[in-house]
C-alpha cells in the first residue's frame, strides 16, 4: 500500500480554496463540501489514512468551514455530516472502485446542493386572502430602516418600497433599536396603522450591544408572535450576524416557522456585506455609507430584494400551508 505525505503546494491551495467562504454566506459551501466528497469517492490505492494526509486540508477543513458560522444551526451542518461520514465508513470498509465511484460522484454532487445550497429554497409562508393594492405595510425595525436623517426618511429602503408598491408604506423605524425596544414600542408605532402586511427587519444592534443568543430569541419571538397574533402578515428578514461566527445562526427560521412568518434569508445580504467589507473604496456605489448604515444606493438595491417579498398583488390569495417551505 503506497503511502503519501501531505505537499506543502497540495494544503496551500486547498486552503487558498477554503478561506474565501469563510465570508461568503454559508449556503455557498456546498461546492467545497461537494469538492471534498468527490475526492473521498474518487478510486484509488490508497486508504483512507492516506487520503487525509493527502487531502486532509479539504476534507476535514471543509467541514470546520461549514461549522464555523453554521455551529449554533445544527439542522444546517448535521445531514452533511451524515453524509462525509457515511462517505467515510463506506471507502474504509469497502474501498471505492470506478464503477461505483462513477455511481457515486454524482450522488454528492446531488446531495451537496440539496443539503447546503437547498435550490429554490427561500423562507416559509403562511395562508393570506384579500391582500390587494389598498393595504398598509409597515417596515419595523432599527436606523437601516428608519435613515440617519432626522425627520425624514429620504433615500432609504422604505421610501424606494413607496414607489413600488401601491399601497402606503409607513415607516416605523428607530435609529439604535434593538428588538426589546421594538417590542416596547410595537403597539404605538406599528400595530396601531392596523397593517395588512409588517417587514421585521431587526437585529444587528442586538449583536452589536452583544444580546445573548437566548435573550434574543425570547425577544424576537415575542415581538414576532404580538405581530402574528393581531392578523398580519408578517415578513422578517434574517440579519448576518457576525463576519464569521454567527452568533443568531437559525433563530430568525426558528421564530419564522413558529408563527408562519415569511422568511427572508440572509445570504444576499451577507455576500453584499463581505464585498464591502474587502473592497468598499474599490467600488463605484458602495452598499453603505460607514460599512453598516445603507446609502442611497444600498438603499435602493435593498428595495429591490425584499419588493417581491412585501408585494401581493391585487385580488390573489396565497394559499401555501402554514410552514411550508414556499418560493416567494
Amino acid at each position: 500500500m503506497p503511502r503519501f505525505t501531505l505537499p506543502v503546494s497540495r494544503s496551500m491551495m486547498w486552503t487558498g480554496l477554503l478561506i474565501p467562504f469563510l465570508l461568503l454566506p454559508y449556503r455557498y459551501l456546498w461546492f467545497p463540501c461537494g469538492l471534498a466528497a468527490t475526492l473521498m469517492v474518487l478510486p484509488g490505492r490508497w486508504s483512507w489514512r492516506d487520503l487525509l494526509r493527502r487531502d486532509g486540508t479539504l476534507v476535514v477543513g471543509s467541514m470546520l468551514v461549514l461549522l464555523v458560522p453554521t455551529g449554533l444551526d445544527p439542522g444546517w451542518w448535521v445531514p452533511w455530516l451524515a453524509v462525509m461520514s457515511g462517505l467515510g465508513v463506506w471507502r474504509m470498509r469497502f474501498g471505492p472502485g470506478c464503477r461505483s465511484s462513477m455511481c457515486a460522484m454524482p450522488v454528492v454532487w446531488i446531495l451537496a446542493v440539496g443539503l447546503l445550497l437547498r435550490p429554490g429554497w427561500s423562507g416559509f409562508s403562511f395562508p393570506q386572502v384579500g391582500l390587494g393594492a389598498g393595504t398598509v405595510l409597515v417596515c419595523a425595525g432599527d436606523s437601516l430602516t428608519s435613515g440617519l436623517k432626522p425627520g425624514s426618511d429620504a433615500e432609504t429602503y422604505v421610501a424606494y418600497l413607496r414607489t413600488m408598491l401601491p399601497g402606503p408604506v409607513i415607516n416605523a423605524g428607530v435609529a439604535n433599536d434593538k428588538t426589546g425596544d421594538l417590542l416596547k414600542r410595537l403597539d404605538r408605532d406599528v400595530l396601531s396603522h392596523e397593517p395588512a402586511t409588517v417587514l421585521l427587519f431587526i437585529g444587528g444592534n442586538d449583536y452589536l450591544d452583544g444580546t445573548p443568543r437566548g435573550l434574543f430569541r425570547e425577544r424576537l419571538d415575542a415581538v414576532a408572535g404580538r405581530i402574528a397574533s393581531a392578523g398580519c402578515r408578517l415578513v422578517i428578514v434574517e440579519v448576518p450576524s457576525g463576519i464569521i461566527w454567527n452568533r443568531y445562526a437559525g433563530v430568525y427560521r426558528h421564530v419564522a416557522r413558529r408563527h408562519g412568518a415569511s422568511l427572508v434569508p440572509e445570504s444576499r445580504l451577507r455576500l453584499w456585506y463581505s464585498v464591502e467589507l474587502l473592497a468598499r473604496d474599490r467600488l463605484p456605489e458602495p452598499l453603505t455609507l460607514d460599512g453598516i448604515h445603507l446609502s442611497p444606493a444600498g438603499a435602493r438595491r435593498v428595495a429591490d430584494w425584499l419588493e417581491p417579498h412585501v408585494r401581493v398583488r391585487p385580488g390573489a390569495a396565497c394559499i401555501t400551508p402554514r410552514g411550508k417551505l414556499a418560493e416567494l
